[in-house]
């Protein structure tokens, strides 16, 4: 009787020690956190009706979700905004509103599950390039003989037979004959068309009141009520 309860109490005392030991050290998951969020580039800048690509990367332990949230703050414009896109959100899209007046702009990406964690970028901000004015103008002399004058014949955009565009820059092109003598008047015509389009020292033809395709344009001078026709070559293409 005694050796069967002696083996009984050697069981339960095993029994309790491997017990012991497994409660001492339970198996637990490890806890999922986010180590780092950073964004590329973390400076741009950026024309003003422009679009600038950032890029999110989220470092994480335990599995933990990688999505993030983007955001724009020291925008005037409510049309100034960032979109996301890709996988978790990693990926941000700033647009800058055209009608934007703030000098610089901060984007910030966040981790959705642990706002503590998150990267900045600045963005500064500037005004659309404008073509630079063309200074290589040319100039044509039209000599009057019996006054001893000479007329130059120039262009807006440096060329006496460029090209002008219906949707793009420059859409139109303005020819200057100077100077002209106080008693002289000029009268421009395009595509000998009988009637004078414009008169004056200067004439504009913007790119959307013609076809595309060439236009010759002729001047008729008249100095000193003497009439004087200019043949030096001059027109423009729409494209």
């Amino acid at each position: 009787m005694f050796k069967n309860m002696t083996c009984v109490s050697g069981f339960v005392l095993a029994a309790v020690i491997l017990c012991g030991t497994a409660c001492k050290n339970p198996s637990s998951p490890a806890k999922s956190t986010i180590i780092k969020v950073s964004i590329n580039p973390t400076s741009a800048e950026l024309e003003k009706g422009k679009t600038q690509s950032f890029t999110a990367t989220v470092t994480v332990s335990g599995g933990a979700s990688k999505l993030v949230n983007w955001t724009v703050s020291g925008n005037n414009s409510s049309q100034t905004i960032v979109s996301p896109g890709g996988e978790s959100n990693k990926n941000g899209l700033l647009s800058v509103a055209a009608d934007e007046t703030a000098k610089a702009v901060t984007v910030t990406v966040t981790s959705a599950i642990d706002e503590s964690q998150y990267a900045s970028a600045t963005v500064t901000i500037k005004d659309s390039s404008v073509p630079e004015p063309d200074t290589n103008t040319v100039t044509v002399g039209l000599v009057i003989t019996d006054t001893g004058g000479v007329l130059a014949l120039s262009s807006s955009t440096g060329n006496l037979t460029p090209v002008i565009y219906k949707n793009d820059s420059p859409g139109s092109v303005t020819f200057t004959l100077a100077p002209t003598a106080p008693s002289g008047t000029v009268s421009w015509y395009v595509d000998d068309a009988p009637a004078a389009i414009a008169s004056g020292s200067s004439a504009t033809f913007n790119a959307a009141a013609y076809e595309i395709g060439y236009h010759s344009v002729q001047l008729s001078i008249t100095i000193n009520s003497v009439p004087w026709s200019a043949a030096t070559p001059t027109g423009f293409t729409v494209q």
